[in-house]
């Protein structure tokens, strides 16, 4: 098997059937990284209706980079394996004489003779394909009436007369009348109410409004001067911590607190902290003798 008989097989698939199936497998194993021999396989359990029919497929997939291909040489081939069915299921149509279609007309025609020199059948009644049955049930036997109740006829109702609201008035002031008086328990007895004395129109005049003690602006400016005093506590308290927090420690000495201090009002504390600075610095001796002249001076 070459090169072309792969092509061939591949376009006519049809030759496969003449190819065993043995042959193949034995290229097969003789060639296990072929994939048109797995190729091969494939279609031929394929038009067989072999029942190894998925492995063999699954087996070509693995080794194939192009499934597309397979799916579509699968229905190519479905379709000649269809075709080829109908070829074989087509009805061959007969020639025949013009003698032997007379002969079964002839034929024909004396049966349908004999078959109305036949009696027809009796019709079937419906009693005699489903007959009644003996007994189902007892009947029950009727009661006797009894002599000593007559039978009434029923009274004919008439509707109540419509009544007026007036009547209904009268009926419940009838029904209170009849009802039987409790004895009031003189601690449960509710207490008379009050008298209530109405305000004097004189005190809604325009003129005249009412005193509630303190007006709405005295209210207002009350409310104000808390707020103010309550501010003016809260930054004397931030000064005074800023303060404490300044001179508490008189060994801390640099030149951003003594401008800090200058800067705050604080000449003395500021005069001592460039003194301490002289001693720390003797080179800058000459500028806070400057500075603490300066602040002398502003004392």
């Amino acid at each position: 098997m070459n090169a072309k008989d792969f092509q061939l097989y591949l376009e006519q698939p049809q030759l496969l059937y003449a190819l065993p199936l043995a042959e193949l497998q034995g290229l097969a194993m003789e060639y296990p990284y072929s994939s048109n021999l797995r190729l091969l396989l494939l279609l031929k359990t394929h038009l067989e209706g072999h029942p190894e029919e998925q492995d063999y497929l699954n087996r070509c997939a693995a080794a194939s980079f192009d499934r597309a291909f397979i799916y579509d040489l699968l229905q190519d081939a479905r379709l000649f394996a269809w075709q080829e069915e109908a070829r074989e299921e087509t009805e061959v149509l007969e020639l025949r004489t013009l003698d032997e279609i007379a002969l079964e007309d002839a034929a024909l025609l004396a049966g349908i003779d004999e078959d109305e020199e036949l009696p027809a059948p009796a019709a079937l009644s419906y009693q005699s394909i489903f007959p009644e049955p003996d007994v189902l049930f007892e009947e029950e036997p009727e009661p006797e009436p009894k002599p000593d109740l007559p039978v009434t006829e029923p009274a004919e109702v008439t509707p109540p007369p419509f009544s007026m609201p007036a009547q209904w008035v009268d009926a419940a002031a009838d029904f209170i009348s009849v009802l039987p008086v409790w004895p009031v328990d003189p601690l449960t007895e509710p207490s008379a109410p009050e008298e209530f004395a109405p305000e004097p129109v004189s005190s809604f005049s325009e003129g005249k409004r009412p005193d509630h003690g303190h007006s709405f602006k005295d209210r207002l400016r009350r409310i104000r001067r808390r707020q103010s005093e309550k501010l003016a506590d809260e930054q004397e308290e931030v000064r005074k911590i800023a303060r404490r927090s300044l001179v508490a420690q008189e060994d801390v000495a640099s030149e951003t607190l003594a401008r800090l201090l200058v800067q705050q009002g604080q000449y003395q504390h500021a005069i001592k902290m460039y003194r301490r600075l002289e001693l720390l610095y003797p080179d800058k001796k000459t500028i806070f003798a400057g500075l603490i002249k300066d602040l002398q001076e502003k004392l």
